[in-house]
C-alpha cells in the first residue's frame, strides 16, 4: 500500500534510526469511513486515533500527527527524537507547537480514561495476540464481561456439585465401621470359605454338604496360615472409609478389606509384589 510522501519519510526516519523498534505505518478507518494514518510499534498502534497527516519535524527530529495540514505548526508528538512514545499510557497527550513544547493540559477525567483505555488495549493485545486500538475499547470490554460471565458460571457449577457431595460425605463418614469390629482370623476364614463370592460364581459351594466341607477346610487353612503370625494395618481415607490389610508371615500374602457402610468387604489378595492371587 502506498502512503503520502511525508508519512513515508517519517517512517523511513524511524526505521533508519531505530531498526529494532519495528516501527511501521498503518491505516485507521474512522466512523465516517475515512482512511487515516497511524504509527505502529511491533504491530501495535501507538496512536489514540488516526491522523490525516504524519510527518517528520526536522527541528526536533520527532514524528508528529496532524488533522489540519502536513508540517503544521502544532500537532501530536507520536515518537520523539529518542524513539520513545512521549507518554506510553496516552501518547497523544504530548503536543508540539511553535509557542510551547510542553504537553497540553487535559482534565484528570480524560487522562484517567485514556490511561485505562490504553492499558486495557495493551493487556488484550498481549493475551489475544491481536492488534486493537483504544477506539475498540467497547468491544474489548464486551470480551472481558463475557469472560467474567463464563468464569462465574463455572464457579457456580463447581459449588453446586460441592453441595451435592456434602450429603454423600456425611453418609460415608457416619457409617465407617470401628476398627475394633475387624477380626483378622474370622475375616480370613470368610475369604477362604468363598462367602464373599456372588451366588452364581462357579467356585461358590453348592448344597449344604459342600458348604459344611468347605467351612471345615477353611477353618483348618485359616489356623494354619495365621499360626506363624500376621500383621494388621489400618488406614482411614478422608474419614469416609477404612482400608484394613493383613499380611501373613507364613507366605507373605497380603489380604485387603474395605470398611464402609458399617461392614467389611473383601477387596483383594496379593503377593509381596502386588500381583493378585
Amino acid at each position: 500500500m502506498s502512503y503520502p510522501p511525508s508519512a513515508q519519510t517519517a517512517i523511513d526516519h524511524l526505521k533508519t534510526n531505530f531498526p529494532y523498534a519495528s516501527f511501521s505505518l498503518g491505516t485507521w478507518v474512522s466512523k465516517e469511513g475515512e482512511k487515516l494514518l497511524v504509527i505502529k510499534k511491533k504491530g501495535i498502534s501507538v496512536c489514540r486515533k488516526g491522523y490525516k497527516h504524519i510527518y517528520l519535524l526536522s527541528a526536533t527530529s520527532s514524528v508528529l500527527g496532524s488533522d489540519t495540514e502536513p508540517f503544521a505548526s502544532s500537532g501530536d508528538v507520536l515518537v520523539d527524537a529518542k524513539g520513545n512514545i512521549p507518554d506510553t499510557r496516552s501518547p497523544t497527550l504530548a503536543r508540539y507547537s511553535t509557542s510551547s513544547s510542553s504537553p497540553a493540559s487535559t482534565s484528570s477525567v480524560q487522562s484517567d480514561y485514556r490511561r485505562l483505555s490504553v492499558d486495557l488495549t495493551n493487556a488484550i493485545n498481549t493475551n489475544l495476540g491481536t492488534s486493537i486500538t483504544p477506539t475498540s475499547l467497547p468491544f474489548a470490554i464486551l470480551i472481558l464481561l463475557i469472560s467474567i460471565s463464563y468464569s462465574y458460571k463455572l464457579l457456580t457449577t463447581i459449588l453446586r456439585f460441592s453441595f451435592l457431595l456434602i450429603p454423600v460425605y456425611l453418609t460415608l463418614s457416619n457409617t465407617v465401621p470401628p476398627s475394633s469390629t475387624f477380626e483378622p482370623k474370622k475375616m480370613l476364614k470368610r475369604v477362604l470359605r468363598k462367602e464373599d463370592l456372588p451366588p452364581d460364581h462357579p467356585e461358590k459351594p453348592k448344597g449344604w454338604l459342600s458348604s459344611i466341607a468347605n467351612r471345615a477346610m477353611a477353618s483348618v487353612a485359616g489356623e494354619a496360615l495365621t499360626a506363624l503370625g500376621y500383621t494388621v494395618t489400618m488406614k482411614s481415607i478422608l474419614g469416609c472409609f477404612k482400608v484394613a490389610n493383613v499380611r501373613l508371615d507364613s507366605n507373605g500374602v497380603n489380604v485387603t478389606w474395605i470398611g464402609v457402610f458399617n461392614k467389611w468387604y473383601f477387596f483383594a489378595m496379593t503377593d509381596d509384589e502386588g500381583r493378585r492371587i
